[in-house]
């Protein structure tokens, strides 16, 4: 009986061991402390499992709110574009105005001129530019001109000098296929120092007007004299340019280079050129010049090129000519009534570089002297 309890309490024992769960530091752990730590690992993992759903979520939050505000701000300008608040600045029109000057110009009935016309007008008839009847005419370059400086033009340079550019455009600029016509000259947009073929200085005042070949037509008008510091003119090659050139051009003493080359001016050559003695350069080639090269060019002391070729000019120039002691170009061919011992008076031209006086009636013989210029490079008699 003894052994059978003692027995009994032994299998009692490994009973309680099978039922041990752990072994920490050599302390049996009861089945029921073990089953309490599962409990709390598995609460643990729940929580961090919560938490990262609740992260989630409000990042998906977030990123909605984001999207969303996106969104409203993207239509909100595609809404401003479309219509026109209250609060949205207005957008400044740049494109100039359209306005017709054409009852302007024909002075029909119902057209009552502006003050600002009138006094453009007043101005341009008082500094001798354009006569008043000019002016009044509607079939007139100047009127057309006068319309659009008064009517038109935006510009704040000078009212005078726009207006003499405009009359250049509508007097010369006939041809509406011509390189002329199509260029940006009366341009209201732009200054007439960005016109093509205009340079100008410092204070805005048109120094150079070059526009050979493009196809400018017609009489040359006398407002050009009013362009002051006009320096360089140069319409060559432009042969529908006819007429004479104006006495009034007398007043473009700056001019030191004058190019009608290639155009059909006819006439004598202008007696004022004689006065302009800043003159460097006259080339009047092709032209239908006639008479004599007139004896007040003797003046022009500064004169490097003199360029005279197939025109109809007469008479014996070498006494006028010899006076141009800086001359290096003398192209007199084809003339053929000019005549003299021209060549006797060219031995003093030392900067001589061309000298081209044939299909003339020259006479006499080639002077030894001429080969100590030198700089002379062609002789053709």
């Amino acid at each position: 009986e003894g052994f059978h309890n003692e027995s009994q309490s032994r299998r009692q024992q490994r009973l309680t061991l099978t039922t041990c769960e752990h072994v920490r530091g050599g302390e049996i752990l009861p089945e029921e402390s073990s089953v309490d730590k599962h409990a709390e690992w598995k609460v643990g993992i729940l929580e961090t499992r919560k938490r990262k759903c609740i992260c989630l979520v409000l990042l998906l939050c977030i990123i909605g709110i984001a999207v969303g505000v996106a969104v409203g701000l993207s239509s909100s300008s595609s809404s401003n574009d479309g219509d026109e608040g209250p609060e949205t600045p207005p957008t400044t029109n740049t494109a100039p105005p359209t306005i017709d000057i054409e009852p302007c110009i024909a002075i029909d009935a119902s057209y009552i001129p502006s003050d600002q016309l009138q006094t453009i007008r007043d101005s341009l008839v008082s500094e001798n530019i354009s006569e008043d009847a000019t002016l009044n005419d509607p079939g007139s370059a100047q009127r057309r001109a006068l319309c659009w400086v008064a009517e038109i033009d935006q510009s704040t340079s000078s009212t005078t000098q726009r207006y003499i550019m405009a009359v250049m455009k509508y007097q010369l600029g006939n041809n509406e296929e011509s390189k002329f016509a199509k260029s940006n000259w009366a341009d209201q947009s732009k200054s007439e120092c960005g016109w093509e073929g205009v340079t100008c200085d410092s204070a805005g005042k048109v120094t150079a007007i070059e526009l050979d070949k493009k196809g400018l037509e017609g009489n040359l008008p006398k407002e050009m004299s009013g362009l002051s510091a006009l320096s360089v003119l140069d319409l060559s090659f432009n042969d529908k340019i006819t007429g004479e050139i104006p006495e009034e051009f007398s007043n473009l003493g700056s001019l030191t280079t004058i190019n009608f080359s290639g155009a059909s001016l006819t006439g004598i050559l202008p007696t004022f050129l004689g006065q302009m003695t800043n003159l460097e350069s006259i080339i009047f080639e092709a032209n239908e010049f006639h008479g004599t090269i007139p004896i007040e060019y003797g003046n022009l002391v500064n004169l490097v090129e003199f360029n005279l070729n197939n025109n109809d000019l007469e008479g014996s120039p070498g006494n006028i000519i010899k006076k141009w002691p800086k001359l290096e170009l003398l192209l007199l061919d084809k003339n053929n009534y000019l005549n003299g011992t021209i060549l006797d008076d060219l031995i003093s031209l030392s900067s001589l570089v061309d000298i081209t006086i044939e299909y003339n009636e020259f006479s006499g013989t080639l002077p030894s002297e001429l080969g100590e210029i030198t700089s002379l490079r062609r002789i053709r008699v």
